[in-house]
């Protein structure tokens, strides 16, 4: 053993610290380094991931991932629904968002119209504003509502709630068409009703267009207040009051029948019978009027019957 080297015994080395020798005595209680999984523990006292334990966790992972995406396929289909996008890639789609129905869309889920629906059962529906929307034998069972500057053109439809719209361009009812609830236009457009029912109140309040009724029944009142355009009620029926304020225009009735009151500018016109004018009657034609003659006095029974005209003489 050269100069320099370290003896790891515990004896002494011959030549002693002369030959450059240092003596390192071992420990008593050393024991053989551990490789097991106790080794790979940190300072803190907690484990650390081996490379089987990330490949474990991994693998959990991705089994609650697809049991998560499997049960959101499962709920659409309980439901009726053909899964989105987002649910087919596994992730569940954003709370609250909706899903235009357009032409072609087989969905019947609530969500804005765009296009045309035709013959099936729908939840609500909503026109976004600037929209047209067509629905055409379609059969809702909540509501309808027009955004401000919509159109809405329903021939056939049943509707089970109510159609309101606050500022829409144009909504026209017709071809059959039923409304279980109220029909409420405000601040719009045009309107029209035509071969329909509406078993509730039908209000037009400030709009601007034109408002028809034809061949229409309205079980309820129908109400027309501050409207600019023309206001026709034709051949229809009224179920309660007909009520008519402050309209620029003056309403004009065609054998409309109001089972209520009729008020305001739709009341009934009450005529005066016109003055009877009497007229002398006129003698017959040939006929020659005598003028009369001043009697002379006492002129005795040559003129006069009377027969205090023959006692001139007696005073």
């Amino acid at each position: 053993m050269g100069s320099g080297a370290v003896a790891t015994s515990g004896y002494p080395v011959s030549g002693g610290a002369a030959s450059g020798v240092v003596a390192v005595p071992e420990p008593q209680n050393a024991r053989p380094m551990d490789t097991s999984r106790s080794a790979a523990r940190s300072r803190t006292g907690h484990e650390r991931p081996t490379p089987r334990g990330r490949s474990r966790r991994g693998a959990v992972l991705a089994a609650a991932g697809a049991v998560a995406a499997l049960l959101v396929v499962l709920s659409g289909c309980s439901s009726g629904q053909p899964p989105t996008n987002a649910s087919r890639d596994g992730a569940a789609p954003a709370a609250g968002s909706t899903r235009a129905v357009s032409a072609g869309d087989p969905a019947s889920s609530p969500g804005a119209c765009t296009g045309t629906i035709g013959d099936r059962a729908v939840d609500d529906v909503r026109v976004p504003a600037g929209a047209t929307c067509r629905l055409v034998g379609t059969t809702v069972t909540g509501n309808v509502s027009v955004a401000p500057g919509g159109t809405l053109e329903a021939r056939g439809v049943a509707v089970d709630g109510d159609v309101e719209g606050q500022g829409a361009h144009q909504v026209v009812i017709s071809a059959g068409s039923t409304i279980g609830g109220n029909l409420q236009l405000e601040q719009g457009g045009a309107a029209a009703v035509g071969r329909a029912v509406v078993r509730g109140d039908v209000q037009w309040l400030r709009q601007a267009g034109p408002l028809t009724i034809r061949q229409a029944v309205v079980g309820g009142n129908l109400q027309v207040d501050q409207n600019r355009g023309w206001l026709i009620i034709a051949r229809s029926r009224v179920g309660g009051d007909l009520q008519c304020h402050q309209n620029v225009r003056t309403p004009i009735q065609r054998e409309a029948a109001v089972r209520g009151n009729r008020e305001g500018q739709c009341a009934p016109v009450v005529r005066r019978a016109a003055p009877v004018h009497r007229t002398t009657s006129r003698p017959p034609v040939g006929h020659r009027a005598h003028a009369a003659r001043p009697r002379p006095p006492c002129a005795g029974d040559s003129v006069s019957d009377d027969p205090s005209d023959d006692a001139c003489g007696d005073d």
